[in-house]
């Protein structure tokens, strides 16, 4: 229902508010993933919100796009062997994880793999769907795979600098200076980038085409006075929506599972803290851009933390971007594989 919707959200910002004032890192985020978890669990889970999560990847992607300039794109080649080396690594233990979990719980294999494959959540479960696996188990695990990564990483990385948040007054006076016509572009925006993201289907495309836009749009006009607050407004409505999935009917799949689940994901996120600390090597990336930029807990949750955090969301977009289409392309061969795994255990 609609007002639940706009409920949530509204519960987000008050959360957000709170959390950003006692100066918690990625308060905004944050806060809005603690309102959503306990408005799914005292009211239920909101139904038919792929809609409002695109808005929430539009309006970040726009931010994103308007702090960008064009070094950016020169300097995007100095990861690109980091990242042929952490994502194979990044696959290869997932394979591996999904080996634990099949012979540790009751999951089929197909389950097993597609449970702990780090690409897009919506992807990997649209595709689990199709070839058999257990599709709520699949969904279950992804949600507490997301919910752990962005409940903890922003904290990991927040202790570990200084950063400052913007105030509600401080955005309440970026927001006088705004015209009608800035508004109605950053609206246009996001509304192509929504379509586009119908139009050519891409992992996280929705936040890619309003990051494109965004940039070419802020070299006409100066869009500026929009950068403290949009990347506000999506933290608030990713926090809330990736709240609010994690519900009473989740946690009792998970709770199936026993604690083969926990050891499975507390094995994943320690690797990414590992596979971080190897990237920051070679890249010479700071550690807390490069945990941002390949950890798997997605790239819009991920960019809001570096917006949070005053470090640079563009190359986390970016790192993030080729991950996931990295392992969108893989998908048709960890299928494969799959099947002929699956095939053997059979046989035995």
């Amino acid at each position: 229902m609609l007002y639940k919707k706009i409920a949530i959200i509204l519960c987000g910002f008050l959360f957000g508010s709170i959390f950003n004032f006692f100066n918690i890192p990625a308060g905004w985020l944050l806060g809005a993933l603690f309102a959503g978890i306990l408005f799914s669990i005292t009211f239920g889970s909101v139904e038919k919100t792929p809609i409002i999560f695109k808005i929430g990847f539009a309006i970040i992607g726009t931010g994103i796009g308007i702090n960008v300039d064009t070094s950016f794109f020169v300097s995007i080649k100095n990861y690109i062997l980091p990242l042929f080396i952490s994502i194979p690594l990044t696959i290869l233990f997932s394979v591996l994880l999904a080996e634990v979990l099949f012979k540790k719980s009751n999951l089929d294999y197909k389950t097993s793999l597609f449970s702990c494959i780090p690409g897009g959540a919506s992807e990997v479960i649209a595709m689990s769907k199709e070839v058999g696996a257990n599709e709520q188990i699949v969904a279950a695990f992804h949600t507490a795979r997301i919910l752990l990564f962005v409940l903890t990483i922003p904290i990991i990385v927040g202790t570990t600098r200084d950063y400052h948040s913007a105030s509600v007054n401080a955005i309440a006076t970026d927001l006088l200076p705004l015209n009608a016509y800035e508004i109605f572009s950053i609206l246009i925006i996001i509304f192509i980038s929504i379509y586009l993201s119908k139009l050519i289907k891409a992992p996280i495309g929705t936040l890619i085409y309003a990051m494109l836009l965004g940039f070419l749009v802020n070299q006409f006009m100066n869009l500026e006075d929009f950068s403290t607050f949009l990347p506000i407004i999506g933290q608030v409505i990713i926090g809330s929506i990736i709240g609010q999935k994690f519900d009473i009917a989740t946690a009792k799949q998970l709770k199936q599972l026993g604690f083969a689940v926990v050891k499975t994901i507390v094995l994943l996120f320690g690797f990414s803290l590992v596979i971080a600390l190897i990237f920051s090597l070679i890249s010479h990336l700071s550690y807390a851009s490069s945990l941002l930029g390949t950890v798997p807990a997605g790239a819009a949750e991920m960019s809001s933390t570096a917006f949070a955090l005053n470090l640079d969301p563009s190359i986390i977009v970016a790192l993030q971007t080729i991950r996931l289409l990295t392992i969108f392309l893989l998908l048709p061969f960890l299928i494969s594989y799959a099947e002929n795994r699956e095939i053997k255990l059979r046989g035995r």
